[in-house]
């Protein structure tokens, strides 16, 4: 019972994966984060669909140590993503920076991509100015 709801939350979490990796690679920049977003999708639908034959696939041999690799993976990420939520709870701006680095987004000429987006450089310049 409890591995049917994890199959099922699995393919709905992948399923989500995949819509928003779609819709940001559509929308913005196919990059590094959009890519494993789309990757980590695939996986967890496939994991949601065929979640019997690839336990029965990986009960021996060297797809075992494969699949806990993949596990062990996992687990570092997640753990990775919770450490930088909490690092990340500090505020430590003090409107003096020279730079603002924001991953996944890109300058078309002098426009920023929808990561970014206009309005929030444009506040956030206009305020760092001000200073």
């Amino acid at each position: 019972m409890g591995k049917g709801i994890l199959a099922k939350a699995s393919l709905a979490a992948g399923i989500l994966l995949l819509l928003d990796g779609l819709y940001v690679a559509i929308t913005t920049n196919l990059n590094m984060g959009t890519a494993l977003t789309l990757a980590a999708g695939a996986l967890l639908t496939a994991w949601g669909i065929w979640r019997e034959k690839i336990a029965a696939l990986t009960a021996k041999g060297f797809i075992r140590i494969v699949k806990y690799a993949v596990l062990a993976g996992v687990l570092f990420l997640l753990g990775m993503i919770l450490f930088l939520a909490a690092a990340a709870r500090g505020d430590s701006m003090n409107y003096k920076e020279d730079a603002v680095i924001v991953l996944g987004a890109a300058v078309h000429g002098d426009q920023a991509s929808f990561p970014i987006g206009w309005i929030r450089l444009s506040n956030m310049q206009k305020k760092i100015l001000a200073q």
